[in-house]
């Protein structure tokens, strides 16, 4: 089910003209769950980790909360950290390393923090469990972009010719189309 499902949603955009050379599948925060899913059904991919400063993270999803409801309202519930281990859980990830966590910083910035902490706890381990995985500090890729961006395309065997075009990308706003878009956040804000 896991591979037809990335299959699909990968199907290939005739319109463009040009022969797929990759698919490019950015999973959201709790995903991390996933990766060895990903490595057994796709032995071939290549696994990147983003990581970036738990707080930066708690920052940047606070302001997201203030165009989506439902963060909001699972930010402010009261016991976060006993929902955040049951929505682990749910998903199939069944440490309680969690559970006594801490945050240092204001209980509205918990969610955040939390998530961050566990994704990269979760990337950490992975190279233990023999997961072949990647990673890239969010701060390296954006003061070493030109650098990074090439690393990367290395490591995956895509030709250099597309690196120009994945360093136009990231000028863009890569939500652009959806609700937490830079200008929706601004205007929130």
């Amino acid at each position: 089910m896991f591979r037809n499902t990335i299959r699909m949603l990968c199907n290939p955009y005739g319109a463009l003209g040009e022969k797929i050379v990759a698919y490019v599948i950015q999973p959201m925060l709790l995903d991390m769950v996933c990766i060895e899913m990903v490595q057994e059904v796709f032995p071939e991919a290549v696994q990147f980790f983003i990581y970036r400063n738990p707080i930066e993270v708690s920052i940047s999803l606070r302001r997201i909360e203030e165009i989506l409801t439902q963060i909001k309202v699972m930010i402010n519930l009261s016991n976060v950290a006993s929902i955040v281990r049951l929505s682990l859980e749910f998903i199939g990830e069944h440490n309680t390393e969690y559970r006594a966590w801490t945050y240092p910083i204001h209980p509205e910035f918990q969610f955040g923090f939390r998530g961050a902490c566990f994704t990269t706890y979760y990337y950490l381990e992975a190279p233990k469990r023999g997961i072949n995985i990647h990673g890239v500090r969010y701060e390296d890729l954006i003061t070493y972009e030109d650098n990074i961006i090439k690393n990367i395309f290395q490591v995956c065997q895509l030709p250099d010719s597309f690196i120009e075009k994945a360093k136009a990308a990231m000028k863009k706003d890569s939500q652009v189309k959806s609700p937490i878009s830079r200008k929706n956040v601004r205007n929130a804000l």
